[in-house]
């Protein structure tokens, strides 16, 4: 029993070894073959850009640099550079980093030795040629405010110290260090600046290299949309042929509110313009009044709000609906039946939207029933996106009070539709229909119905 106890120890052991052993057998977790130093130029003088690389890179492998001599290895790349101020002895260090198992080869140093240049010569002649200026700018269309990077790549054809002087023309430039190699630029004002290098040497020999920096302005924030505007209806229950006003409250997050438009026959077509308008109806019935705003970067939002306008109905047109008017609803209490010349008896309910356009789809808020007599059935239907599921069905306990259906205040996508049936045994119900639209105020229908899931038709003259 104890053989066979160690012999599954031994078996549990190998079966985690082997596998990794497979994997690469004789070399799975080699660390990198320690890495050889280049450097260029192998005599290096102060103020002057030494390059240092690998000299046989290998695929798969980082290169990380410390150029400092701090122990902290930042540079990663083949190649790394640095310009040594001073004369003097330095070291410079890489290791390599295997990029799959992380494993790092041994620290490889070198040591660069840094001398002056020999002094100029001083006076003219063929040994005493002016240094060749030129730099390297690592953004040439920065934005206002943004730091910008020069480099001197300026030499001396008798290796002599230079002196460095940066000059910006076109405004108000903050140069960093404006004698040094190596400095960043900033500038202040969008526009083609002129950024100089001159260069001198130890002989008083100077040359000078233009480059032109093209900055750019900060981009604007992204534009935030107004608010959702909201308006006002007085008198609250208008009736035909009477002045209504119509007053706008709205107001934009980052900016103003450029223009205020109103469309009251939900056509597309603006009709007046101003945060207070008046209109007068000639058709009582549910109308509708839609209101866009404009800010100062051409941000739109726009809601819509119906408005029953009592009085008789002259013609049966598609209308949109939404909010109700603010104050008293002019049928709250009482129950809106009507009986028409030929004896015909209807349900009459005033069935109320209201929304708001927002991306491209409509936010419903509200929709309510109101004035169906007792004992009466509501039930309502979406179809299309953003839609509830299932029928919703209510009965009106109380003649008169309103019925919210709570479950269509949500926003739906353009295209969907939602239908409304309010039917009792012995009268002619009540259909109404909106079809969602993307720029504009949900297209509503009214028809009658006798019952529910009947054929509709037009409703009767007189009603």
């Amino acid at each position: 029993m104890k053989m066979l106890s160690r012999s599954r120890r031994l078996l549990a052991v190998l079966a985690v070894l082997l596998p990794a052993a497979l994997v690469a057998p004789g070399a799975a977790w080699a660390a990198p073959v320690d890495p050889e130093i280049t450097m260029s130029p192998d005599q290096p003088k102060t103020n002057q850009e030494v390059t240092f690389g690998v000299a046989s890179p290998v695929s798969g492998v980082t290169y990380v640099w410390d150029t400092n001599h701090d122990g902290v290895f930042g540079q990663a790349d083949d190649v790394a550079t640095r310009t040594f101020q001073q004369s003097g002895e330095y070291m410079v260090s890489v290791k390599a980093i295997d990029d799959t198992t992380q494993e790092p080869s041994s620290v490889v140093s070198r040591t660069v030795s840094v001398t002056d240049p020999p002094p100029c010569p001083s006076t003219p002649g063929p040994g005493n040629g002016a240094p060749d200026a030129k730099f390297s700018v690592n953004n040439t269309q920065p934005l206002v405010g943004q730091p910008v990077r020069v480099r001197s790549r300026s030499t001396d054809p008798e290796g002599c110290a230079l002196t460095y002087a940066w000059i910006a023309d076109g405004g108000d430039a903050l140069i960093e260090d404006a004698g040094a190699a190596i400095t960043n630029v900033t500038f202040a004002q969008a526009g083609d600046w002129t950024l100089t290098l001159q260069v001198t040497d130890d002989a008083g020999k100077s040359t000078s290299v233009d480059r032109v920096i093209h900055v750019k302005e900060v981009p604007p924030p992204a534009n935030q949309l107004p608010n959702v505007p909201t308006f006002s209806v007085s008198p609250a229950s208008p009736t035909v042929n009477q002045l209504v006003t119509f007053k706008a409250t709205a107001s934009d997050p980052d900016g103003t509110i450029e223009r205020i438009d109103w469309d009251f026959e939900n056509d597309g077509s603006f009709d007046a313009s101003g945060e207070t308008v008046q209109r007068t109806f000639t058709s009582g019935g549910n109308t509708t009044v839609l209101v866009q705003v404009t800010d100062n970067r051409g941000g739109q939002r726009s809601s819509f709000q119906s408005v029953f306008i009592e009085g008789p109905q002259t013609t049966v047109v598609p209308q949109s609906s939404g909010l109700p008017p603010s104050g008293p609803t002019p049928t709250q209490g009482r129950t809106t039946t009507t009986t028409t010349p030929s004896g015909v008896r209807l349900l009459n309910p005033i069935i109320r939207l209201r929304g708001a356009i927002v991306g491209g789809r409509t936010r419903i808020s509200l929709l309510q029933v109101y004035g169906a007599p007792r004992g009466a059935k509501v039930r309502a239907r979406c179809r299309g996106g953003g839609c509830p599921k299932g029928l919703v069905v209510s009965t009106a306990q109380t003649s008169g009070r309103s019925i919210r259906l709570r479950a269509f205040e949500r926003r739906l996508s353009p295209g969907a539709t939602i239908e409304v049936f309010v039917t009792q045994s012995g009268r002619i119900g009540k259909y109404t229909r909106w079809r969602i639209m993307r720029t504009k105020a949900p297209i509503r229908t009214d028809k009658c119905i006798r019952s529910y899931g009947g054929k509709t038709s037009t409703c009767p003259s007189g009603d």
